[in-house]
């Protein structure tokens, strides 16, 4: 298991797989809640990094696909509607 300076949360590298998309998930939800596209791209980052980091040159891991997948959906969705990322400003 890799060591990270940084968690994308605390008590993450303590999680298991289903934790750590379950958490994920909750937190996007939220970030979704508040509006904050920003937030809910830089936790997928984390994540993602941080499970390339732990596997090295392996698979990808179902938690490095769903944040990869939801980290993409969001990129998506802000080009797509919205003019500020940050803000949600609409188009």
């Amino acid at each position: 298991m890799a060591v990270y300076d940084l968690e994308p949360w605390p008590g993450y590298t303590k999680q298991s797989e289903d934790e750590r998309i379950t958490t994920l998930e909750h937190k996007i939800g939220e970030a979704r809640r508040r509006g904050d596209l920003l937030y809910a791209l830089s936790i997928c980052s984390a994540v993602a990094a941080c499970e390339a980091l732990e596997r090295g040159d392996g698979d990808r891991t179902g938690v490095e696909r769903t944040a990869a997948s939801l980290g993409h959906e969001i990129d998506s969705y802000g080009k797509e509607h919205l003019k500020d990322a940050g803000g949600w400003t609409p188009k």
